[in-house]
């Protein structure tokens, strides 16, 4: 069996430098993930700071404590050395000890120090909330259309470093509302063929490093070079220049007309199909990919 894809592009707007395409579901991902990603940093940022000033609270009532019993050792002292102090000292030495200090009064009385010099804890939550909404999954955009974790392999076309036979990969299978699919692939021991993509996507969410004094000094920053290479798609075909042959019960091949060609293959026009046979873990969902590839949107 084989069936032609018709679709509204043909051209990429945009290429990765691995040579996966970009498209408005890709840079959408993106930018979610971003966002998402800010507020996990923002959030992990705001966990050290609080155990910072919580620390720094602790530190400053034991001061006090301290304080107060060395004030009193130290009058105590003065009586001993001054006797006609005596009178004087004991007036102190009664005001210091009958000086009720508890920690529930030191909290408060730092506390209003606190909101008199800054704009309020209140104010910088809701300044997060407006600059940095939590934003849905990816996979809930309309921009998608199917996403599935499958196992794929390309297979030879003929060309030098593109044509030989690859293994067996698991992969993120995305297809888009703009006729593109789009795959991922994983190379970790939590995901299968039979994980959900919400599983395998997770996979592909960047690290957040926690701004310790030992990450910064490592150069371990949110949004460093590179941070997103996880979310470029490992390779990507055109599905308007693709035609879908069945294999077996559970899996197909995806040909992409010219999908494969190399810089001095469109030099000579000499254009090169691209092939990868896809495997799915039940019929069932191979039978949706094909509905999904063979009808137009």
């Amino acid at each position: 069996m084989s069936s032609a894809r018709s679709g509204s592009s043909t051209s990429p707007q945009e290429t990765a430098p691995n040579g996966a395409l970009y498209d408005s579901w890709v840079v959408e991902a993106q930018y979610r993930v971003a966002v998402n990603y800010q507020n996990v940093a923002w959030d992990k940022g705001s966990f050290i700071l609080d155990n910072l000033f919580q620390q720094v609270k602790q530190d400053e009532i034991q001061r006090r404590m301290n304080l107060r019993e060395f004030l009193v050792a130290f009058v105590q002292r003065q009586q001993r050395l001054f006797l006609s102090l005596q009178g004087l000292n004991n007036n102190i030495l009664e005001g210091l000890v009958g000086m009720e200090l508890t920690q529930a009064d030191i909290e408060r009385e730092m506390q209003a120090a606190i909101k008199s010099q800054t704009t309020g804890g209140s104010l910088l939550s809701e300044m997060r909330e407006k600059a940095m909404p939590n934003l849905d999954s990816p996979l809930s955009s309309d921009l998608m259309s199917r996403a599935k974790v499958v196992e794929r392999k390309v297979l030879s076309t003929g060309v030098p470093n593109i044509g030989s036979t690859s293994d067996w990969k698991v992969s993120l299978a995305i297809i888009t509302a703009d006729s593109y699919m789009h795959f991922f692939d994983l190379d970790d021991p939590r995901v299968g063929s039979s994980s959900p993509p919400e599983v395998a996507f997770q996979v592909l969410m960047p690290n957040v490093n926690v701004p310790t004094y030992d990450n910064l000094q490592l150069g371990k920053l949110n949004f460093s070079k590179g941070w997103s290479d996880t979310l470029t798609p490992t390779d990507s075909v055109v599905l308007a220049r693709c035609l879908v042959q069945l294999v077996d019960e559970t899996s197909f091949i995806i040909i992409e007309k010219g999908g494969g060609a190399t810089a001095a293959s469109k030099m000579f026009g000499k254009l090169v199909d691209k092939k990868m046979h896809i495997r799915t873990l039940e019929k069932s969902e191979k039978d949706d990919f094909i509905a999904v590839l063979t009808t137009q949107y």
